[in-house]
């Protein structure tokens, strides 16, 4: 069953990783600005994935490469969010 949940929020996590970095061209004005919101985000859910893969993927019997992504995707899960918010706004 915890595998079951794993997966669920595993896929959530990378449908907002793959919506996040869609929709980040078009609130950043120029293409530096938008490499290092990319460079944040991806270096930001390296890091998250892989302390969550060494701490809950080694004490307990999950597999260590769907909690690597799991943890990957939710650091997007916040930026999805302000994305899809920011899609309501008028245009300026």
């Amino acid at each position: 069953m915890q595998t079951f949940i794993l997966i669920l929020i595993t896929l959530v996590g990378i449908a907002a990783a793959f919506y996040a970095h869609w929709r980040l061209p078009y609130q950043t004005p120029n293409p530096r600005q938008l490499r290092i919101g990319r460079i944040v985000l991806v270096s930001t859910g390296l890091a998250f994935g892989w302390i969550s893969a060494r701490v809950y993927g080694i004490a307990t019997d999950l597999n260590v490469v769907i909690v690597f992504i799991a943890g990957f995707g939710l650091i997007h899960v916040p930026a999805a969010g302000v994305l899809f918010i920011k899609t309501f706004r008028p245009e300026e």
